[in-house]
């Protein structure tokens, strides 16, 4: 077979016109081609599609624009700006405009070598945006390029070229048209309508700008261009030479049209009249035109007459040079300025001057307005040297292009840039300005022709060429030639004073003390002295015609420098330095132009010093002193950057800032240029742990002697070099580089003083010897001791912005979603949190002075920022202990670091440090700890102790890690390696070796990677990697995509294999990947419901039953998880990856979606349900068997690898699946639509994954599913992970409408978050996240996830043996449950020994290991009277109350607390009792189930629709057949059929620990009636009514005494036969395979009682057989069918019918949604028919199911409220929720009624108003037509409160009802009040107001009086005739009368005395007339 290779092209989609080319050995999309749009001369254009047209329009327009909406491509716009000249008619291109990455770039015609960026000028060249944008000049044009292709080119004649790639085919508009290759449709108006009118389609594309006289068109005055002078101007001495076959262009036709150029040509000739400047600007551009290709250009010039240099308009004293054709202006000559020791000065013109000032002065000062000159100043700084009247030049500030370049003296080969110190050679500006060394000068020189020298002698030298004649000012003069105008002030007036000149050009310094004049102590040189050292030992050395200096008389002038010289050493009193420092100048000059000098210093007596020391040139921050008797240069400090926390950094120079940044960051970097000091860069990298809005450092690279070590947090006793793992200590670079772990950090030492500490955590710290003085960069400063100018970006220009100074610092890494700001997720603080973590026991253990452990520091150590930056942390984590250790664990380090004396801080901190196995901890430990590679470095050990987990004796570090002496590893080429421990030892994987710990050597041997493997470093280890990998996915119901892409459905639900190793290959490390299905409401269709690995003899399962979770080998544990670095297990969005270190990945999104990523190495090595991967698909299709088959179900089914409780391959039966005509609703947009849309959100992904398959897989499962939303959107989500697997990035596809993603608490829906998210558990994690982005659910900013839950990160757990653990969670650390941990506060794990008790056993149950009960005990309750407790022991009671069947009695705090109470009721006879509730009480729940109620409970008084799962997952409650099953945590199940059958059933570690009506549990049945006391009887009614539960308010009766029915023998035999009871024991009964797991006896003692009872009553005889029924198949044994249509029928719902054995869990609207923890048993019961499922008691299609919220099942069209009524939530079809904010009235109350959640009315208000307008407590309104009394509203009878009664008389008059007066009676009496306002109360007439008792008030106000009985009732009376009662909620439910009930249900108001309820209000009214009150007897 040949073999087959796959064209990488295939995966990366292209655009249009791009095509796919392998560059560099990446695939990328190149552009075919590039397109041009021109614009030649005055007003001429062609598009990029080669449309000509002319345009004289003078307003600014868009030329072209990106219009498209590929995000990919990057948009910009160009505009321009027209104007006509000096002909009105004529428009010429004055300006572009180019917006482009955020920048408006301006290029105006004429300004060659400049642009305007954002409106200020800037000189050429320019890089901008990391280089994507450029901007030079190229011959006389000025160009922009990008990095994506766009190129503006725009000359000084007003040509301009505009060249996009075609990348942009299709999608630009304006006047270039739209670039699609057809001119046809250029003109386009920005609505997309074509036009003909070629000023219509212009004035469309008009940008607004300021010019309010500009035209579109040249209206009546448009320039014509005849025949005649079209002929002329083409003829060959004019345009004609442009296409003359055999003109100067002859050879660049072919390259470049000519007409093109031609046809502008003679147009601009023709409108501009024959002007010569306009022929020659047309034929530079095609010249230009043809040397950009490379085309030479023979003279044209002459034959045309266009002499470059009449053409070119130069300055003054410059001059006109030609080059190849073109012309230059080029400086005449140049002239210098001197200063010569700061006091003798020599302006450009050669006027000299002696000045003594010592401030700052200009020099030399650019003040023309020729904008095209660089503008420049040059300062001088002069002070004192010895004489305070004699001042010096001590330093040279030179500015220019934005830069302050100062050069001091005696710095040489250093200056200072923009404060800045730096190292010689330096260029700037890309080459404009460089400055260097050369000899003992440092020069400046600059392309605009300035040139600065400043020597070490104080000798400065200005040049400056004559393009700046006349321009200037300063004390250099103004360079006019004239120095008798030189003097000029800074105001422009001449003056005669040097003092006064140079007094007005003092620039401002910080020099308090300097002056301009000597005053009176002016130095002079007397003639004696001028001859003195004017003789040939001193100055004259420089003029003697035969001295040293001779042959550089004739090049250099010796008589400047002598008189210098003479002035200098006059003033200074002969002083030998002066001379010998002028004379060195001389030589220097002299040897700069090439000239030989002959010894000066011995005749001069200038010979070098004997001190050794002064021969040695030492660094500003250095000291010479001898060691060993040689001089050396000594730093006079050590600088100290560090890092900590989240981080707070602090610079060398003291600067304290905080940055919360992700990236890579240059931290410290040399950035100097002297030869001497060694470079070295730090950088770190920093994540986030615990919060997306709180980075922590993560890794420190330190690039040295050209290494890159990086110190990775968590690799404790590791650091990687070049990237390879590699065990400490390390020495390098022949003992250059020192890393060793110090204490709980590793410690980085170089021979130059360099220092590194970081503490694989949290803590970085850098020492730098002061030799580096102000020649670092980064983030920790430039180190020269001013933190004012810290903050420099990596560009050198200061910044104010944290944010924008650290992200200049920013180096590209491998992290696509780093960022630089918290942005949206910042966390902030306010000063009451603040507050809370201020005290001792938090941060204020730092500042603590009095007995703090920290008090000796504090003079040292400034504590305010370790606190300060403590607080801030604390607040911002929520006072995580955690953050606090590490606060006062970084004050404590810097403090040791200072050699301070730290006292405890980890005790009364509670911050305790947990030590490896064989170590301890020490305070003050040994700083260099033996290890295996060194045992004896503790000896010879100089740092000062640190705080260490010190190796026990006998033992020793290797890798961290402390190990016994003998069991060292290996050192092999200076690493050392852990025993057993296998390496490459090269590069290529050629040689692998491995450490023997018996030899104590490395044995290698040859070998090299498989041909589909490349040798690389993958998170620091190398290793063979996968080149490529194959996918295999089964998702939706389910559709099977293989590794090689054949696709087929399989709807098999038992266990299967998915893939696994199938060869023999020894290299290839065996796997399987199993899958169990499931159906889900349907039994046509099946899902994928468990995924398992099975990998290094461990088992690793996601099951949807679990969501979120994994269990390993049967464990659940929390993600992420690592196991032995051989496989790991992490969340990433939505799904749940397992990954092997021979990079297997196997995913499951915990719903459906199974997936396994295979390397390609186990190509055609495995098999199962996804073929074999060689990259065929046609043979995927094989058996177990090895043979082909083209049956998918036949070919599944034989994968099968295991059974589950009625699995089967298929549907049987009735299995609908869609037709054709009911799919077509759900490929509309609305549905599965959306996926295929053009233009939809997934557009980007088309041209990479093909949509199709995946839109038919939607449309057949949200078919089947009629519509479910759940459904629907997991179909739409799988697309989704495919596309974004291959990293493309997908539109936002979800709305509030549309798929609405719903979160858990404390996290939102992101469509693209990063794939590895933040948990408490990566808080420690490794590698670094490289995975693409996904969607799913996110934690809040300040939250992270602690397994499957987002909590604050102080509330983060524990890792134990590298696994996580929940805080508080006790757990068992071994397999034999030997040791009981619990995860403690500050991720401290306590662990004690432990024991499994007497009915326990050690193993691992529901996914917990630990002590579980060995087996269960049940106690059953039948019929409401027949008993069988936990031991066995059956009797009989007929009690109507409320009884404990079993509780906890037990003060074992480790048993889970419960009560199971069941109340009875007497049944229709009266003789005997029925069971008619029963309570659970278990988890701080209470549920409550009732007789007849199925499918519905109370759960705290709320009511819920089964199936529910509690949010803390201890409680989940199932309908499974006919019973109502309640599980929980602790290991209590209840089952109760809602009839007469309950049992409850308990765990055997409560053996002995219970009581109630079930007994004891503890296997003895003659105790079983005990009661408390250790009182035992025999007497059942006694034992009862001890367990009799009191209810306020109510009696019952103990039982039916002497009515209780009484069976004889005979009474009993009719119901023994097998027709009746007896079926229960028939041997070949239904029942007979369950006798021996229920003893049938009791039972069927039971149904002759029973049935004798009630005189042999079917429906009795029915319950009996369904009690013995339910405990049989609770105990999960197989019966046969007993029931028919005519014996014991048993009703279902429409669309239902009975089945003996239901698996109902799998079939409920619930079950579509969320997996159900059932039993995995069957029951009888209802089962839903084909195409209909269980939704609550009915069936129902799917489409009519409800929804499941937070594991709560609510039908369609119900609504819930939160919990406290924040939130009302709707269940819409489908499964679709949509909640919405709600708040109760300040009139209402949070509050459950009738088992519902919702806001109650805390008072009922009832109104009477004229009219006869009536409204009722609970709404009901109505008018009435009364006449006469009647009682309104009352007290109920039999309800014991205080009586109350109201009575209103009311009367007729005009069609009207009025009230006229109210009747009130209470216990105090009765209160009657007429519209007259007449009072009596008690039959006594009173005034108001009266307070007839306590409670009782009577008041009257502006014609209202009120009745006021506290707290309950309130009336109010209007004089009007309204009556208003208001009521408190505490009468709710008890009142009568018309008001009602006040129970919030308006449909009973309107009740009859008698009860019964009518729907007419008069009716009610007249029913309740106060007959008593009449108007007669009143």
């Amino acid at each position: 077979m040949g073999c087959i290779s796959k064209d990488p092209c295939k995966a990366l989609t292209c655009r249009s016109k791009e095509t796919c080319k392998t560059e560099d050995g990446q695939e990328t999309c190149v552009p075919d081609y590039n397109g041009n749009c021109l614009s030649l001369g005055d007003g001429q254009y062609q598009t990029f599609d080669g449309l000509k047209f002319d345009l004289q329009g003078t307003c600014k327009y868009t030329i072209t624009k990106y219009c498209g909406s590929d995000p990919s491509l990057e948009p910009f716009t160009i505009d321009e700006k027209n104007d006509s000249g000096e002909n009105q008619d004529n428009t010429f291109w004055l300006v572009t405009n180019i917006y482009v990455y955020g920048y408006n770039i301006s290029i105006y015609k004429r300004e060659v070598g400049k642009v305007h960026l954002n409106s200020v000028i800037t000189s050429l060249p320019v890089m901008l945006e990391d280089g994507k944008i450029r901007m030079y000049k190229e011959g006389l044009s000025t160009v922009l390029k990008t990095d994506f292709g766009l190129q503006v080119a725009y000359d000084r004649n007003w040509h301009v070229v505009i060249t996009i790639p075609s990348s942009y085919y299709g999608a630009t508009c304006g006047l270039c048209g739209n670039f699609n290759q057809n001119p046809e449709d250029e003109m386009m108006l920005p609505s997309g309508t074509r036009v003909s009118s070629l000023v219509a389609w212009a004035a469309s594309w008009r940008v607004q700008d300021m010019d309010p006289l500009c035209w579109d068109y040249c209206q009546g005055n448009c320039p014509m261009c005849d025949e005649s002078k079209r002929i002329l101007y083409g003829e060959d001495h004019h345009c004609g030479g442009i296409v003359r076959a055999d003109g100067p262009f002859l050879g660049c036709h072919s390259r470049v049209s000519a007409y093109d150029f031609f046809d502008s040509c003679i147009y601009d000739m023709c409108l501009s009249d024959g002007d010569k400047s306009i022929l020659c600007e047309a034929l530079e551009a095609y010249a230009n035109a043809c040397s950009k290709q490379g085309v030479p250009v023979h003279d044209w010039r002459t034959s045309s007459g266009c002499d470059a240099c009449k053409l070119l308009k130069c300055r003054k004293e410059e001059k006109c040079q030609t080059e190849n054709g073109r012309a230059f202006c080029i400086p005449a000559y140049r002239k210098m300025c001197l200063g010569s020791g700061g006091t003798n000065y020599q302006t450009f013109d050669g006027w000299k001057f002696d000045f003594q000032g010592t401030c700052t002065y200009t020099l030399a000062k650019y003040c023309g307005n020729d904008t095209t000159l660089e503008p420049f100043t040059v300062d001088e700084k002069n002070d004192n040297k010895q004489s305070q009247d004699i001042s010096f030049l001590r330093m040279t500030n030179i500015h220019i292009y934005g830069y302050k370049i100062s050069i001091y003296k005696r710095e040489v080969g250093k200056v200072w840039l923009n404060g800045v110190i730096a190292s010689l050679p330096v260029t700037l500006k890309e080459g404009r300005i460089r400055l260097y060394q050369k000899s003992q000068s440092t020069v400046l020189q600059t392309d605009v022709g300035l040139h600065v020298e400043y020597n070490k002698n104080w000798q400065l030298t200005i040049y400056l060429p004559s393009s700046y004649y006349g321009a200037m000012c300063g004390l250099c003069g103004n360079f006019n030639q004239n120095p008798e105008d030189d003097m000029m002030l800074s105001n422009g007036i001449k003056t005669s004073s040097v003092v006064s000149w140079a007094a007005s050009w003092k620039v401002q310094d910080r020099d308090p003390f300097c002056w301009h004049i000597c005053e009176e102590t002016c130095p002079a040189c007397e003639e004696s002295q001028r001859n003195l050292y004017g003789d040939n030992s001193h100055c004259g050395l420089i003029r003697k015609p035969l001295g040293p200096f001779r042959e550089c008389h004739s090049r250099v002038n010796p008589e400047d420098h002598f008189d210098n010289c003479l002035y200098g050493v006059c003033l200074n009193g002969g002083q030998k330095t002066i001379l010998c420092q002028v004379l060195a100048a001389y030589a220097d000059d002299c040897r700069d132009l090439g000239v030989t000098v002959y010894d000066w210093r011995t005749p001069s007596g200038c010979g070098e010093s004997g001190e050794t020391c002064k021969a040695l040139k030492c660094g500003t921050k250095e000291t010479c002193k001898i060691e060993n008797g040689h001089p050396t240069c000594v730093s006079d400090y050590v600088g100290t950057c560090w890092g900590w926390g989240d981080p707070h950094y602090h610079t060398f120079d003291g600067l304290k800032f905080d940055f919360q940044g992700t990236c890579t960051y240059t931290i410290a970097k040399y950035c100097g240029q002297d030869p001497t000091l060694e470079s070295f860069t730090v950088e770190e990298k920093n994540d986030n742990r615990g919060s997306q809005a709180i980075s922590f450092l993560r890794v420190t690279n330190i690039y040295v002697y050209g290494y890159n070590i990086s110190i990775y947090k968590r690799e404790v006793g590791k650091v990687r070099l070049n990237g390879v793992i590699t065990s400490l200590p390390v020495t390098l670079a022949d003992g250059k580089i020192r890393i060793y772990q110090s204490g709980l950090r590793a410690l980085l030492q170089t021979d130059f003083g360099l220092g590194v500490t970081y503490n694989w955590d949290w803590h970085v710290v850098i020492t730098l010897p002061s030799s580096y003085y102000g020649v670092m960069c980064g983030l920790c400063g430039n180190f020269n001791r001013n933190p004012d100018d810290d903050m420099t970006s990596s560009n050198g220009t200061r910044v104010s912005s944290i944010v924008d100074w650290a992200a200049s610092w920013k180096v590209q890494d491998q992290d696509p979603v780093c960022w630089d700001s918290c942005q949206e997720n910042c966390l902030t603080c306010d000063e009451s949190t603040r507050e809370l973590y201020q005290n001792d026991s938090h941060c204020g253990l730092i500042s603590k002075a009095q007995g703090g452990p920290f008090r000796e520091c504090h003079s040292r150590v400034n504590p305010s920022e370790f606190y300060d930056s403590c607080i801030f942390d604390e607040c911002l984590n929520r006072g995580a202990t955690r953050i606090v250790c590490q606060a006062l664990e970084a004050y404590a380090t810097t403090c040791r670091d200072h050699g301070v004396t730290v006292y405890d801080w980890r005790t009364p901190s509670g911050c305790a440090l947990p030590c490896p196995e064989n170590s301890h901890y020490e305070a003050c430990g040994n700083a260099c700890p033996a290890s295996c590679s060194d045992r004896n470095v503790p000896s010879s050990c100089r740092e000062p102790c640190v705080e260490t987990c010190q190796c026990n004796d006998g033992y020793v570090l290797s890798a961290g890690q402390c190990i016994p002496v003998g069991s060292c590893g290996c050192d092999y080429n200076g690493r050392y390696y852990k025993p057993n421990e296998e390496f490459w030892a090269d590069e290529n994987c050629r040689s692998r070796c491995r450490c023997d710990p018996r030899l104590g050597t490395v044995a290698c041997w040859e070998t090299n990677c498989k041909a589909k493997e490349r040798c690389s470093v993958v998170n620091g280890v190398r290793g063979c990697r996968v080149i490529s990998y194959s996918t295999c996915i089964g998702t939706g119901d389910p559709h099977y995509t293989t590794f090689d892409g054949k696709m087929y459905d399989f709807m098999g639900t038992c266990i299967y294999q998915f893939a696994a190793l199938c060869s023999e290959d020894p290299t290839l490390t065996p796997f399987t990947v199993k899958v169990e299905n499931n159906n889900r409401g349907s039994k046509t269709v099946s899902f994928t419901k468990a995924v398992t690995l099975e990998v290094y003899n461990a088992s690793v399962s996601l099951s949807q039953e679990h969501p979120r979770k994994i269990q390993v080998n049967g464990v659940f544990v929390d993600l992420p998880f690592s196991h032995q670095h051989k496989f790991k297990a992490y969340i990433s969005g939505v799904h749940g990856f397992i990954q092997t270190d021979f990079d297997l990945r196997v995913s499951f999104d915990w719903y459906s979606y199974a997936r396994v990523i295979l390397p390609n190495t186990y190509a055609n090595a495995v098999c199962g349900l996804c073929g074999n991967a060689n990259q065929d698909p046609s043979d995927d299709l094989t058996m177990k068997d090895g043979t082909w088959t083209s049956d998918a179900v036949q070919f599944a089914d034989s994968w099968k690898v295991g059974e589950v409780p009625g699995c089967s391959a298929g549907c049987t039966g009735d299995c609908s699946v869609c037709s054709e005509a009911q799919k077509q609703t759900y490929k509309g947009d609305q549905y599965c639509g959306v996926l295929i849309q053009r233009n939809g959100p997934f557009q980007q992904c088309h041209g990479a994954i093909n949509p199709a398959p995946f839109f038919n897989d939607c449309v057949f499962d949200t078919c089947h599913y009629k519509g479910h939303h759940d459904t629907l959107c997991n179909a739409i989500s799988t697309y989704v992970t495919s596309c974004q697997a291959q990293g493309i990035q997908i539109r936002q596809w979800r709305s509030a409408s549309f798929c609405k993603p719903t979160c858990p608490l404390n996290s939102h829906y992101e469509l693209c978050g990063i794939s590895c998210p933040t948990n408490c558990n990566n808080l420690w994690a490794l590698d670094w996240c490289k995975e693409p982005c996904v969607e799913g659910c996110f934690c809040d900013a300040g939250f992270t996830l602690s397994g499957d839950t987002c909590i604050p990160v102080a509330q983060c757990g524990c890792v134990h043996q590298n696994r996580y653990y929940r805080k508080g969670e006790v757990f068992y650390s071994s397999a034999s449950c030997q040791e009981r941990c619990v995860c403690k506060d500050n991720g401290v794990v306590q662990c004690q020994e432990a024991s499994c008790g007497v009915n326990e056993e050690c193993g691992v149950k529901n996914g917990v290991l630990g002590c579980h009960a060995v087996g269960f005990g049940t106690c059953v309750a039948s019929g409401g009277h027949h008993y069988i407790s936990f031991d066995g022991r059956a009797y009989d009671f007929q009690g109507f109350c409320s009884y404990t069947l079993a509780t906890v009695c037990s003060s074992d705090s480790e048993l889970g607390n419960f009560s199971v109470v069941v109340e009875n009721e007497s049944s229709s006879s009266g003789r005997a009792a029925v069971m008619k509730i029963v309570v659970v009480s278990v988890h701080g729940y209470t549920i409550t189930m009732e007789r007849g109620r199925k499918w519905k409970i109370l759960v705290d008084g709320e009511l819920y629709i089964l199936p529910l799962a509690t949010d803390d997952g201890k409680l989940w409650i199932n309908q499974e057949g006919n019973n109502i099953i309640v599980q929980s945590a602790s290991g209590l199940q209840v089952f109760y059929d809602t009839s007469s059958y309950l049992l409850v059933s308990v765990p055997s570690t409560y053996k002995g620990h219970v009581c109630g009506l079930c007994g004891n549990f503890n296997d003895d049945k003659n105790d079983d009636l005990m009661l408390p006391g250790v009182k035992n009887t025999q007497n059942v009614d006694e034992f009862v009514a001890f367990w009799k539960v009191p209810v306020d308010g109510a009696t019952c009766s103990g039982g039916c005494g002497e009515r209780c029915p009484v069976c004889s023998a005979a009474q009993i035999v009719p119901y023994q036969a097998e027709s009746s009871c007896g079926l229960i024991t028939a041997i070949s009964g239904p029942f007979r395979d369950c006798h021996s797991m229920i003893s049938p006896a009791e039972y069927f003692n039971h149904c002759l009682y029973d049935m004798c009872a009630t005189k042999g009553r079917g429906e009795t005889l029915c319950q009996s057989l369904q009690a013995y029924t339910a405990a049989c198949q609770t105990a999960g044994a197989k019966i046969e069918t007993w029931r028919t249509a005519s014996f014991c029928p048993f009703a279902c719902p429409a669309n239902g019918h009975y089945e003996l054995c239901t698996r109902a869990c799998d079939f409920t609207c619930a079950s579509v949604l969320a997996p159900a923890q059932c039993t995995g048993k069957c029951f009888e019961g209802c089962w839903c028919d084909s195409e209909y499922v269980s939704d609550g008691e009915a069936c129902v299609y799917m489409d009519k199911c409800g929804c499941v919220h937070n594991g709560r099942y609510i039908k369609a069209g119900e609504s819930f409220v939160s919990s406290d009524c924040s939130e009302k939530c709707t269940c819409r079809a489908s499964g679709e929720i949509v909640c919405e904010e709600t708040k109760c009235t300040e009139e209402e109350k949070c509050m459950l009624r009738n088992g519902v959640r919702s806001c109650v009315k805390l008072v009922g208000r009832c109104t009477l108003a004229p009219g006869l307008w009536f409204t009722s407590f609970d709404g009901v309104t109505r008018k009435i037509l009364l006449d006469g009394t009647y009682e309104v509203t009352s007290i109920c009878e039999g309800i014991k409160l205080p009586w109350f009664r109201l009575v209103v008389s009311v009367f007729q008059e005009d069609d009207l009802v009025i009230p006229e007066g109210i009747y009130v009676f209470f216990d105090e009496g009765l209160i009657h009040i007429n519209k007259k306002k007449e009072l009596w109360v008690r039959g006594h007439q009173r005034q108001f107001p009266v307070q007839v008792s306590e409670t009782l008030f009577v008041s009257e106000s502006q014609g209202t009086v009120t009745i006021e009985k506290v707290p309950r009732i309130k009336i109010l009376f209007r004089l009007s005739g309204e009556v208003i009662v208001t009521v408190s909620q505490n009468l709710a439910n008890k009142l009568c009368a018309p008001c009602g009930n006040f129970n919030d249900d308006g449909s009973d108001d309107l009740r009859l005395p008698s009860g019964h309820i009518v729907g007419n209000i008069t009716e009610v009214f007249e029913a309740w007339r106060a007959r008593d009150l009449t108007r007669s007897n009143v």
